[in-house]
């Protein structure tokens, strides 16, 4: 997984894949994010028990992007914080697809909603639109 999400350019920050996709719609984007999510399972950065959907929310004011992201196994008494790295990864997965106009940040190409619950105790959610690691 690449750590350059996005870069600032000219008052914009814009995702990785964002031009690359910038055509398609958010039902098409879910598909590959969904695609990238089993991708970086198989790599072993997200639990091997993982489910996940991953859905386009079109009924709003803005897009959503909607991911769910489950497991079976309550991983948090092993690893303080599990569901709130995991949001973080998903949430920045979704990132390389979007672009926001900082002069307009209300306004990105799609809002992420991002739910993680492993086992019974370990939840995070993070809703937003996108996010720039250096």
């Amino acid at each position: 997984m690449s750590t350059d999400t996005a870069t600032a350019d000219r008052g914009r920050l814009t995702g990785d894949h964002h031009a690359d996709t910038a055509d398609l719609t958010l039902e098409e984007i879910a598909a590959r994010l969904t695609e990238n999510l089993r991708s970086v399972q198989g790599d072993g950065m997200l639990p091997a028990d993982a489910e996940f959907r991953v859905t386009a929310d079109d009924t709003g004011d803005e897009p959503v992007l909607r991911v769910t992201l489950t497991c079976d196994t309550d991983i948090s008494d092993a690893i303080s914080g599990i569901a709130v790295h995991l949001v973080a990864q998903v949430f920045q997965l979704a990132s390389h697809y979007n672009e926001v106009d900082l002069d307009q940040p209300g306004d990105p190409r799609f809002l992420q909603h991002i739910n993680v619950k492993c086992g019974d105790s370990a939840e995070a959610t993070l809703v937003g639109a996108m996010v720039q690691t250096a």
